[in-house]
């Protein structure tokens, strides 16, 4: 067994491994942690967009109040009794949609570190497989051409003298004839058709959810902001948010 056929079974081993790698995390992320996050994301913004459609209400309310007060002399009439009770009806539905908002919010920590973790094994995951098909995919073209593509390349660094001026070959041109070998295969890549390079099927898409398109959280991160949660424990002001991670409190996994 040649050189190249011990490297090309290797790197079919080394495939192997990484295929199993990537659908053991895949599986974790997409059916575990990154699923779950993903559906309590969605129900934060469906408590966000109720948010808003009721204070669009509670500000009609309390403008219709205010012009109703003003019109009866600022004497509390029925109608400026039922249109206060409106007013104050949609300030408490915003009020305690506000406290569910709340409450995900801050129960969402844990799962959403989870999933950070998870899903930035995920990516890491599938560029190791696809790094290893395309290693792969190399070595077997290597295989399939060893026995020609080695007797020309010798043979070009065999050339005893300069063919235009019948000179010794100069110490650089045995390896300018290889870099010459390189160039033609970069442009033999530059002239495949659209979607030859696409990621096998084995490999499949990378799809990281809620993750998508925001940054993993570092470990020192997921620390901060622990202790940020332990300092608001008593209860946080203002409406939060189904978090877009801050770039200063996340990293970027290459």
């Amino acid at each position: 067994m040649s050189k190249i056929q011990i490297k090309l079974a290797a790197a079919a081993a080394a495939y192997e491994e990484a295929l199993q790698a990537l659908v053991k995390v895949r599986e974790r992320y997409e059916n575990g942690t990154g699923k779950a996050y993903a559906e309590i994301c969605v129900r934060e913004e469906g408590l966000k967009a109720k948010i808003a459609q009721h204070r669009e209400s509670a500000d009609a309310a309390q403008a219709k109040f205010k012009r109703l007060f003003a019109d009866a002399g600022h004497v509390v009439t029925k109608e400026v009794k039922g249109a206060l009770a409106a007013k104050n009806d949609a300030l408490a539905i915003i009020d305690e949609l506000n406290a569910a908002l709340q409450e995900s919010e801050h129960a969402s920590l844990e799962p959403m570190l989870a999933a950070s973790s998870d899903a930035q094994r995920y990516q890491t995951a599938h560029a190791g497989a696809f790094a290893a098909y395309a290693r792969l995919q190399v070595y077997e073209a290597l295989a399939e051409c060893e026995s020609t593509m080695s007797r020309a390349m010798a043979l070009a660094q065999r050339v005893p003298l300069e063919p235009a001026t019948r000179e010794p070959l100069s110490p650089n041109l045995p390896e300018a004839r290889m870099a010459l070998v390189w160039e033609e295969l970069k442009a033999m890549v530059e002239e495949l058709p659209a979607g030859t390079q696409e990621m096998p099927q084995e490999v499949g898409v990378l799809n990281l959810g809620p993750f998508a398109d925001r940054a993993f959280i570092s470990v020192a991160a997921a620390s901060q902001m622990r202790k940020a949660r332990a300092v608001r424990e008593g209860g946080v002001q203002g409406q939060p948010e189904c978090r877009e991670t801050p770039a200063s409190a996340a990293t970027m996994v290459a």
